[in-house]
C-alpha cells in the first residue's frame, strides 16, 4: 500500500512537471516576451471576463506562440506589486518576427475586434533576452 502512494505520488509530481506552461530559462534565451495585462471596464461583470478571457483562449491556437498563459492578480501584496489589472496574457514567441506574425494574423485581429470593447486599459510590455544571458 504505501509503495502504491508513492508510485501515485510520483506520477502526479511527473504530470505537474510536464503540463507547466512556461519553460526553463535555459529554452527562454534568445526569445521574444509579450506581456499583456488588461483593465476590464467592468471589473465586476462575470460575463465581461469570461467574453475576455474566451477570447484570449482563441488566441493559443495561433501557431506563432511557443507558450501562453492567461493569468489574474496574484494574492500577494507588497508596495511594488500593481495588481488592479483585471486579466494577464503572456505570449512568448522564437523571434520578434514571429510575434510581428500574431499581431497580424486573423485569429488576433479578430480577437481585437469582438474584445476591445471589454477593456478601458491595456499595457503591453514586450522584452527580449540581455545579450550575454
Amino acid at each position: 500500500m504505501f509503495q502504491r502512494k508513492i508510485l501515485i505520488s510520483n506520477i502526479l509530481i511527473q504530470n505537474i512537471i510536464l503540463t507547466c506552461m512556461i519553460p526553463s530559462t535555459e529554452l527562454l534565451k534568445g526569445k521574444f516576451i509579450h506581456q499583456v495585462y488588461f483593465w476590464l471596464v467592468e471589473p465586476e461583470n462575470k460575463e465581461d471576463r469570461k467574453a475576455l478571457e474566451e477570447g484570449l483562449k482563441k488566441l493559443i491556437s495561433i501557431p506563432a506562440i511557443l507558450h501562453c498563459h492567461i493569468g489574474v492578480p496574484a494574492e500577494t501584496r507588497r508596495e511594488v506589486i500593481d495588481s488592479s489589472f483585471s486579466i494577464s496574457w503572456l505570449a512568448i514567441f522564437s523571434t520578434a518576427h514571429d510575434q510581428d506574425i500574431y499581431q497580424e494574423h486573423p485569429i488576433h485581429l479578430d480577437f481585437v475586434t469582438h474584445c476591445s470593447h471589454l477593456w478601458n486599459k491595456v499595457l503591453v510590455f514586450d522584452s527580449t533576452g540581455i545579450a550575454d544571458q
